[in-house]
C-alpha cells in the first residue's frame, strides 16, 4: 500500500514538472514582426487643446509573445517630443494606441475621442497632426557597446 502511494506521488510530481516545463517553452517564443495601426493623443491637462495624430501603419513593429508591443514607451516619447518642440509647449501627457488591423484602430480612435469629449471639458479643441508632419518610427535601441 505504501509503495502504491509512493508511486502515485512520484507520478503526480512528474506530471506537474512536465506541465511547468511546457509552460516554460511557451515563454521562449520569438517576438513577431508585424504591421500595426497606431495613433497618438497629446494633452496638457491645463489646456483645452488636444493634439491627435492620424491613424497610420507602422511596418516592422515587434510584438512580444504575450501580445504587448516591444518598446511601447518610446512611441509616446516620440510624439511628446514632437508636440513640445513644434508647438513650444510643456507638460504634455501622451497616450499611444495601436491595433493589429485598421478597423480596430478606427474603432478605438472613435472611442477615445468620444470619451475625451464626455469626461473632460466640453470646450476641447482637437487639433489634428497630419501623417506628413509626424510619423511614429520604430525605435532603434543601442546598447552600451554601441551595437544595435
Amino acid at each position: 500500500m505504501k509503495a502504491l502511494r509512493l508511486l502515485f506521488l512520484v507520478l503526480l510530481t512528474a506530471g506537474f514538472a512536465l506541465q511547468a516545463d511546457a509552460k516554460g517553452k511557451d515563454k521562449e517564443k520569438e517576438p513577431e514582426v508585424i504591421t500595426i495601426y497606431a495613433f497618438g493623443v497629446s494633452h496638457d491637462l491645463a489646456d483645452s487643446t488636444v493634439y491627435v495624430t492620424s491613424i497610420a501603419p507602422i511596418n516592422g513593429a515587434t510584438m512580444l509573445p504575450h501580445g504587448i508591443l516591444q518598446n511601447i514607451q518610446y512611441y509616446g516619447e516620440q510624439m511628446k517630443k514632437y508636440v513640445e518642440e513644434t508647438y513650444n509647449l510643456q507638460h504634455q501627457t501622451v497616450a499611444f494606441y495601436y491595433a493589429r488591423d485598421r478597423k480596430k484602430a478606427e474603432k478605438r480612435f472613435a472611442r477615445v475621442q468620444a470619451k475625451m469629449k464626455k469626461h473632460t471639458m466640453k470646450n476641447l479643441e482637437f487639433k489634428p497632426i497630419s501623417y506628413e508632419d509626424f510619423r511614429f518610427k520604430i525605435p532603434v535601441l543601442v546598447d552600451s557597446t554601441g551595437e544595435y
